[in-house]
């Protein structure tokens, strides 16, 4: 099975606490790539906040968060997504990975992909940290 932290990860359970969403959607195996990009982007694009500037006396600033337009090529849709490379690059990558796993193993295009939002909780030594999971987005295709 695909495994990524943070950007994707397919059967993850919810932990106590945990807000949880589950998405069904049916889609041509040519759509799966951009109708993941478009509801991962999306929910990524909500959860962003712009850079905090810090100024005297315990005051801020949030800067905005640059956004960008796509055009699907095989569904008749579009989305906004925050205007980062690296952020589209490994949201691509862990969806490719997922696309080409529906593919290859047989299920008939069924699969799932999640999207987990965490807290590091440090652990003393020789403990490794703990990721505990606030909210978990999960994908079903069919």
């Amino acid at each position: 099975p695909h495994r990524t932290r943070r950007r994707a990860r397919p059967g993850a359970a919810p932990a106590m606490n945990c807000r949880a969403e589950v998405l069904e959607v049916s889609v041509e195996g040519r759509q799966v790539e951009e109708a993941m990009l478009a509801v991962l982007h999306t929910v990524l694009l909500h959860r962003c906040t712009g850079k905090f500037h810090y100024k005297k006396e315990g005051t801020y600033s949030i800067g905005t968060v640059g956004t960008q337009d796509v055009d699907c090529d095989f569904i008749d849709f579009a989305y906004v997504r925050v205007s980062s490379e690296e952020l589209d690059r490994a949201l691509r990558k862990a969806v490719g990975e997922f696309k080409d796993a529906l593919r290859s193993s047989g299920s008939d295009g069924m699969g799932q992909i999640s999207l987990e939002f965490y807290q590091k909780k440090k652990s003393r030594w020789p403990f490794s940290d703990e990721c505990i999971p606030w909210e978990l987005w999960t994908i079903k295709v069919n």
